[in-house]
């Protein structure tokens, strides 16, 4: 109640002012302004325990509400009135009712002097609500609730479950009692769509009925025709490429596989740079990405020798503590970027900087003006410089490049674009250096139209005939320092492998 009382002794003073600025009658007897210390109320669907609210009005007020809610009292004076609220159980032919919701309202003289308070009862979401074929659900619109009669869980995953009626598929989340492996039943749920907009069941309740046997079936191989797969519902499908962090590349494809939900122990990453079939179920695609609810993947040995790599992957736990976001993958210019230099890590019994935690790696990172704030952390990648400051980073010692051998070193880079649609006109270089041996290649541009939709760009460097040992300084940076305008950059998965 203390907190109800702050409330409205807050908005006493401007009412009071407002009253003054508009009516000088001093024998106003019904109210012009009225307010509610609550905007809503919630109360379960039996036996809900009545709820107090405060009501301030100027004058006299009174109340309208529908039979089955009572308020005490029902009237009142100018001041501060606690009013009790109750509500009658939501039956209906003697079993809960649907849920319920009303608004009540406490007035005086005018639309103006209405304060609405929005009244919540629980019930049976389910009753009398329809049966949906699982071919249906895609159609609904979202928050739609629904009944799935005839299905068996065909899979369990780590974030939700795929069940099938026999012909078709549906992902479903909220792991409600009973939906173990092979069981049929009845599945009540809400319709969804998740930020790729493919659709799935928030469920809520399963109403086992048996077991039944479930056969995956022979997956259809998508692996040629990535790019233009399209089907009219959730296939099992089979991709073989290699695995780059925590993609899955086809050659000859521009589309990349992410596994957005996988089965227990299933993981792209713990197979990195290696050839592998995955099989699993296609839930749609966002971008240039397929999306795959993963069931077996199949080690088919190594993708490329790889002398060294980064893909910052060793970051993640940091990337999810932070917060921060995917500007690349999700083409989302307001996703989180936090400074390094602001991100505290716990490091033997203190802390540090995710700055100064990564230089402890061997990086070290170069900036200007002085200022170590403008390299951020996206997840899990780099993300360097802001309007008028910028930065680079040199890589730490490598010592796993055989003497003597042609190499090419690899890295994906992409650029920011503005809230006006304007693409960075950022521009990078590599430098490699021995000693007073410099020798610096420039990056081809992006070239890219205003307004579009950010990707991952390779760049590839032929060192053949450049030494790289302990003492080479590999420096990746940008070639606009002198400029003050916005020249921002993202980097990962650094790589170099041998030239075939």
């Amino acid at each position: 109640m203390k907190k109800l009382n702050i409330y409205i002794f807050a908005l006493l003073g401007i009412i009071g002012c407002a009253l003054a600025a508009c009516d000088d009658d001093d024998n106003v007897t019904v109210a012009k302004a009225v307010l509610a210390s609550a905007p809503s109320l919630s109360f379960e669907g039996l036996s809900a325990q009545p709820q107090s609210i405060l009501i301030y009005a100027d004058a006299d007020w009174y109340s309208e509400a529908p039979d089955y809610v009572t308020i005490s009292p029902a009237t009142g004076h100018g001041g501060t009135t606690e009013v009790t609220v109750s509500i009658a159980d939501n039956m209906r032919d003697g079993a809960l009712d649907n849920p319920r919701q009303i608004d009540i309202l406490f007035r005086g003289t005018t639309k103006k002097s209405i304060a609405t308070v929005t009244i919540f009862q629980s019930g049976d979401t389910y009753r009398g609500v329809a049966d949906y074929a699982i071919y249906e659900i895609a159609t609904a619109p979202d928050k739609t609730a629904m009944v799935v009669p005839g299905v068996t869980v065909a899979e369990n995953f780590g974030k939700g479950q795929v069940v099938t009626d026999g012909t078709d598929f549906a992902y479903v989340t909220g792991f409600p009692e009973g939906m173990t492996l092979g069981a049929t039943g009845t599945l009540q749920g809400l319709k969804a769509s998740d930020d790729a907009g493919y659709p799935y069941v928030q469920g809520e309740v399963f109403k086992t009925e048996g077991t039944a046997e479930f056969t995956r079936g022979e997956a259809a191989d998508i692996t040629d025709n990535l790019d233009s797969y399209s089907p009219d519902g959730m296939k099992y499908v089979s991709i073989t490429g290699h695995v780059d962090g925590n993609n899955l590349l086809v050659d000859g494809q521009a589309c990349s596989v992410v596994a957005i939900d996988a089965v227990e122990g299933l993981s792209f990453s713990e197979l990195a740079n290696h050839n592998v079939k995955v099989e699993g179920y296609f839930a749609g695609k966002s971008g240039k990405s397929v999306r795959l609810l993963a069931t077996t993947i199949e080690d088919l040995g190594m993708y490329q020798i790889v002398y060294w790599s980064e893909d910052w992957e060793w970051l993640e736990p940091i990337s999810v503590a932070a917060g921060v976001g995917d500007h690349v993958g999700t083409d989302d210019m307001d996703a989180s970027a936090v400074a390094l230099t602001s991100i505290k890590i716990p490091v033997d019994g203190g802390e540090m900087t995710c700055f100064d935690y990564i230089e402890s790696k061997g990086y070290k990172f170069v900036y200007d003006k002085g200022d170590k704030k403008r390299t951020y952390l996206q997840r899990n990648y780099l993300k360097f410089g802001k309007t008028g400051n910028h930065s680079g980073i040199i890589l730490p010692s490598i010592t796993t490049v055989p003497e003597g051998e042609s190499v090419l070193f690899t890295f994906d880079w992409s650029v920011m674009r503005q809230g006006s649609g304007k693409i960075d006109p950022v521009t990078l270089y590599v430098e490699v250096k021995n000693g007073d041996d410099v020798v610096r290649y420039d990056i081809p541009t992006h070239g890219w139209e205003n307004g579009k939709k950010l990707e991952w760009i390779k760049a590839t460097v032929d060192l053949s005939g450049v030494k790289i040992d302990k003492d080479t300084q590999i420096t990746i940076s940008q070639n606009e320092w002198e400029v003050g305008t916005a020249n921002r950059w993202m980097l990962d998965n650094i790589k170099i492998i041998p030239k075939e």
